[in-house]
C-alpha cells in the first residue's frame, strides 16, 4: 500500500504498483484452503470509508492510503474462487463485533481498549481483532445453521 502511495498517479511506476498489488491479492487468495472448507464467513466492510462519522477527523495521509485500498477486489476474488470451488461465501455485518465478548456475549463499548479486549462482565481477555473474528464466525454459523443445519469445516476471514 505504501508503495502505491509513493508513486505519482498515472505514471508507469504507479500502474506497475497497482498490477503488483492485484497479483499479490490473487496469490494470497489462492492460498486459502478452499478444498478443506464448506463455508467462508467474511466481514462486510465494503462501505467503511462512507460509514464513519469520524471521516473528516481522519488525517489526510490515512485517507490518501485508504483510497487505494482494494477490499472490493479482494472480496470479489474470494467469492469467484469460492464459487468455482463450491464453497459458500457468507458476508456478516461487523456492527458491535469488537465490543461483544465472544465467550459470554456481553456488549459494552469499554470492553475494547485499543488492541486488548477485556470483558467487563466475565473478565475474558484476548486480542481485539481475534475476538471480533470469533464473533463474526459465530454470527455466520448461527445464520448458516438456521438455513442449512449441520456445519463442518468453516473459516472466518
Amino acid at each position: 500500500m505504501n508503495k502505491i502511495h509513493r508513486k505519482q498517479p498515472g505514471s508507469k511506476a504507479f500502474k506497475r504498483a497497482l498490477k503488483e498489488r492485484d497479483y499479490y491479492i490473487n496469490r494470497i487468495v489462492k492460498e486459502i484452503p478452499l478444498a478443506e472448507v464448506k463455508t467462508l464467513v467474511l466481514e462486510n466492510i465494503k462501505d467503511i470509508k462512507k460509514n464513519t462519522r469520524k471521516e473528516k477527523k481522519l488525517n489526510k495521509e490515512f485517507r490518501s492510503k485508504f483510497q487505494r485500498w482494494t477490499y472490493s477486489k479482494l472480496i470479489s476474488r474470494i467469492q469467484q474462487l469460492s464459487e468455482v470451488g463450491g464453497v459458500h461465501c457468507q458476508m456478516i455485518a461487523p456492527a458491535y463485533t469488537s465490543q461483544t465478548c465472544s465467550k459470554c456475549g456481553f456488549v459494552h463499548t469499554l470492553n475494547r481498549n485499543g488492541e486488548i479486549f477485556k470483558c467487563r462482565q466475565c473478565g475474558y481477555t484476548l486480542d481485539t481483532d481475534y475476538n471480533a473474528s470469533l464473533n463474526i464466525l459465530n454470527l455466520g454459523l448461527a445464520q448458516q445453521s438456521m438455513v442449512a443445519g449441520n456445519m463442518k469445516g468453516n473459516v472466518c476471514l
